[in-house]
Order: structure tokens, then C-alpha cells, then sequence
């Protein structure tokens, strides 16, 4: 079993590298009960170039001295994680011509709106944690 467990995780991460060179916003979501201080420094490197946005998760078990966002799935509490990204991207304004500069990025805004909803939807719906951090990695 953990031969498997291992081989879906990197496949995972390797699915996720990809993902990260092809978007502007990354979102690295980090159990602080296990920290992986190598694939967090990998992601790190490979997001220089993107607006990057540490998340811890568990808030509700283990307290947190950091200036990174920290939420809690579990109990649905992502708000500070909402706020963050309500900060970095700014309200489109029609009068600003750069805001967003093409439809690629528009597209994909909308897609990490759509996707934290889903996330927070499945929430409330009592999906575990686990399955409902597919949809913020996604974002």
C-alpha cells in the first residue's frame, strides 16, 4: 500500500509542476503537521516568476505563527484564503485597460473563482478535507 500511496503523490506533484509553469497565480497549500521543506522550496523556485500564496491548512488543530494565509478545511473556515486573493488580483475596472491584459488571464481567474467555490460548496456538504483541497489546488 505504500508503494502506491507514494507513486499517486508524485504523480500528483508532477501533475501540479506542470500546472504551476502554466499559470500566473499558485497556491501552496502546506499541512503544517508535516512540512516538506524540499517541495516547498521546489515550488517555491518553479512559482519566481508568479504571484505565489502559501497556505497553511488545519488552523483548526495547530496554531500558527505566520504571515502566509492559514485556513481550516475541515471546518470550512477559508475566508482569509478568499481575502488574499481579493487583494491580488484587483476589481476590474473598465476604465484601466491593463487590469487583465488578455483572455487567457480573465479565463482563468474565473476558472480559480469557480473552483474555491466548489471547494467551499463541497464543504458544507461534509466532504472530507482531503477531497475537497483538490479543488483549491486546482485554483
Amino acid at each position: 500500500k505504500q508503494w502506491y500511496q507514494r507513486r499517486v503523490r508524485d504523480k500528483g506533484i508532477k501533475k501540479s509542476f506542470y500546472h504551476i509553469k502554466n499559470s500566473d497565480l499558485v497556491i501552496n497549500l502546506i499541512d503544517p503537521t508535516n512540512i516538506n521543506q524540499k517541495l516547498n522550496n521546489e515550488i517555491r523556485k518553479k512559482s519566481k516568476d508568479k504571484i505565489l500564496i502559501n497556505v497553511y491548512n488545519k488552523k483548526d488543530l495547530k496554531r500558527l505563527n505566520t504571515k502566509d494565509v492559514s485556513i481550516s478545511a475541515k471546518s470550512g473556515n477559508i475566508i482569509s484564503l478568499i481575502e488574499k486573493i481579493k487583494e491580488l488580483i484587483p476589481k476590474f475596472n473598465p476604465d484601466e485597460k491593463k487590469v487583465i491584459s488578455n483572455a487567457r488571464q480573465l479565463s482563468l481567474i474565473k476558472k480559480a473563482l469557480l473552483n474555491i467555490k466548489e471547494a467551499k460548496k463541497d464543504l458544507k456538504q461534509g466532504f472530507s478535507p482531503d477531497e475537497v483541497i483538490v479543488n483549491i489546488r486546482l485554483s
